[in-house]
């Protein structure tokens, strides 16, 4: 019973002490001597055990006070944090969609530039097949040329003169270079 007057006294001293005009100026009161001696300023007649139950109330008040504040604040924080980590997950959202834009372009890409190196080998491949086919003819007809020769020689030894060749037809053909022929290898 004594403990309930104790807090009904404590509750009625409590709200005794400020008017609503003065509350809102004990409010703005940041450190616990100003707030006492704002009080006592106004209740000169409190004795001492309620002068120290006035202190550890506006303690706690204050205390009360600034950890709705370290609340709030911290609060805002993690609200700035989280727009701030909204705003950089749309950033790198896009950025990783334009990435993935870029590689799908450069994949078209590898495969066009693959297709081509490709071409451009089965190209090639059939132009040195192409050459070798020519070398291989060319030798050919170096042999013959050389059977030929061979035999105009011996032919001229033997003492008769056997031309292979019809004189006329071959002033009508054009010119042609044995020589251009007959280098052709060592250019490759």
């Amino acid at each position: 019973m004594k403990d309930e007057q104790k807090r009904s006294d404590e509750l009625n001293l409590n709200l005794s002490l400020t008017t609503p005009g003065e509350a809102e100026s004990v409010d703005k009161i940041q450190t616990l001597n100003e707030a006492m001696a704002f009080e006592l300023k106004h209740h000169e007649d409190l004795s001492l055990a309620d002068e120290k139950k006035l202190r550890r109330r506006i303690s706690n008040k204050l205390a009360a006070r600034r950890s709705r504040f370290r609340k709030l604040t911290h609060k805002n924080k993690l609200e700035q944090n989280f727009k701030d980590l909204q705003d950089e997950i749309a950033l790198v959202g896009s950025k990783i969609e334009n990435m993935k834009n870029y590689n799908d372009k450069l994949r078209v890409e590898n495969e066009m530039l693959r297709e081509r190196l490709n071409n451009i080998t089965d190209k090639a491949t059939q132009a040195t097949a192409k050459i070798e086919e020519v070398k291989l003819e060319l030798q050919l007809l170096k042999m013959n040329l050389a059977k030929a020769q061979e035999y105009q020689h011996y032919m001229k030894i033997g003492g008769e003169s056997f031309d292979f060749y019809n004189h006329d037809e071959l002033e009508s053909a054009p010119e042609i270079d044995i020589n251009q022929y007959l280098n052709l290898d060592d250019d490759m």
